[in-house]
């Protein structure tokens, strides 16, 4: 993702709200929600993630890299939109061999958002 910088201006309406838990970034703990905005200037789709507590607000721009678009058909990124979002998520492990779950073992949980666009194609972040 890119950190916005002000040089592209997002604009409502935002669409396709989707909680995605919460992260910790240098010890501090944010909400974290992602949501559909329009380029100002393009009026281009832009898929934006949020983070948030109660002193900061980071926002960010996901965006599909062009060389792993495998004939997606996305080498226009402005010819498409984005037309619906879900997330699902999946349990991981840290300190485990081979599946086995000792008390040093940790359970952590991902949440990967899933993306569809006007081109038909599904995109996972």
């Amino acid at each position: 993702s890119n950190e916005l910088m002000g040089q592209n201006d997002i604009s409502g309406p935002y669409t396709h709200f989707e909680e995605l838990g919460i992260v910790n970034k240098n010890g501090n703990s944010y909400y974290r929600v992602s949501c559909v905005g329009k380029s100002s200037r393009m009026n281009q789709s832009r898929l934006l993630v949020i983070d948030f507590n109660q002193k900061d607000t980071f926002i960010s721009e996901l965006s599909w890299p062009l060389e792993n678009s495998g004939g997606l058909e996305l080498s226009n990124y402005g010819s498409y939109h984005f037309v619906g979002t879900s997330v699902f998520s999946t349990p991981y492990l840290i300190n485990s061999t081979a599946g086995y779950v000792s008390d040093e073992t940790r359970l952590f949980e991902r949440a990967f958002l899933a993306v569809l666009s006007s081109a038909g194609s599904i995109l996972i972040f």
